[in-house]
């Protein structure tokens, strides 16, 4: 495959692997508040339904960042110095990986990126809340509330989306429900970042030479100096 001078000596390519790092470290972020969750110990049934709270954010944090790795996506393939050095199977790999992140988009517009009353109402409206919220535990209570917000969210997402083939129902089951919507979530994600290591091997292996060949040793350093 040609690989015309210094196609790789661009702006707008160093600005693809930073937005890649961007996202990888978001990610280490939320592998890393998942791991806190995953390890605390719950003395009562209370307790257990108010640890809900910080996974449902979690779960935010993550339809957050498939978006801004579909958009990475689409940054790869319309940057014309690096899409003519992609061969036809990675440009498929990258084309699959922003379909799978798309997926999820219409549920974070409405509860992520912009929290839309319309799935607030909706889900007070399935679930009969009206009125002041009268509670003795606003706060564990607030856990189930976030859930039902997202059954909203995805429910009233899915003339946009294929996410699932059927309205989701917390009322009815929600540790079921719950684990449907987790383990998707988690499969996607799977099939979207997988793909990211190649990514930034390609993309180092593919500029490493132009960017030795352009600049002297002393630049290879990084830009933090000192201890």
């Amino acid at each position: 495959m040609s690989n015309p001078a210094g196609a790789t000596l661009t702006h707008r390519y160093a600005a693809l692997q930073i937005k890649i790092w961007h996202i990888l470290f978001r990610m280490r972020k939320i592998y890393h508040e998942q791991s806190e969750m995953r390890s605390r110990v719950f003395n009562s049934k209370r307790e257990q339904i108010k640890g809900l709270a910080p996974s449902m954010f979690s779960v935010v944090d993550m339809l957050v960042t498939l978006e801004h790795a579909e958009g990475l996506m689409s940054d790869l393939l319309e940057t014309k110095e690096l899409r003519q050095l992609l061969s036809a199977d990675q440009v498929k790999t990258i084309g699959r990986a922003k379909d799978t992140a798309s997926r999820w988009k219409a549920v974070r517009n409405v509860f992520g990126g912009h929290l839309d009353i319309e799935v607030f109402e909706a889900a007070c409206a399935k679930h009969n809340f009206f009125g002041s919220l009268l509670s003795n535990d606003l706060e564990t209570d607030m856990a189930i509330y976030n859930c039902l917000i997202l059954e909203s969210a995805i429910n009233r997402s899915k003339p946009k989306s294929s996410l699932f083939d059927r309205e989701l129902d917390f009322g009815n089951d929600l540790a079921g429900e719950m684990k449907l919507v987790i383990d998707k979530l988690n499969s996607d994600w799977k099939r979207v970042f997988d793909c990211f290591p190649d990514l930034l091997q390609l993309m180092y292996t593919l500029g490493k030479a132009e960017k030795q060949i352009a600049t002297n040793p002393e630049e290879w350093q990084g830009i933090v100096f000192g201890n």
